[in-house]
């Protein structure tokens, strides 16, 4: 049986937070450069924290995109990007993307 798909490409406010509602989830900013995911997703693996799933956004700036992905260890996750100087999203601001 094949799992539901969890593209947001296009959905409507409503739906996206009907997809995040029962699940926490960690926006970060990337840079917009070849590398910028791959340096975010080491400082999680060094540490042994697994990511279930994520969403790649465009923003309005030229500089950065957002990921937002799920991974069980929030705290733990949260911890080590800000340890490495990610910028973690505030919720309201995905929201207004």
């Amino acid at each position: 049986m094949m799992e539901k798909s969890r593209s947001c490409l296009a959905f409507p406010r409503e739906l996206s937070a009907k997809i995040f509602s029962d699940k926490i989830v960690i926006a970060v900013e990337v840079t917009d450069q070849p590398g910028g995911l791959s340096s975010i997703l080491c400082h999680l693996d060094k540490v042994g924290i697994n990511i279930e799933y994520l969403f790649a956004f465009v923003t309005q700036t030229t500089t950065a995109a957002l990921i937002v992905f799920r991974v069980e260890q929030v705290d733990e996750a949260i911890k080590v990007l800000q340890e490495n100087g990610v910028r973690i999203v505030p919720g309201d601001e995905v929201y207004q993307i």
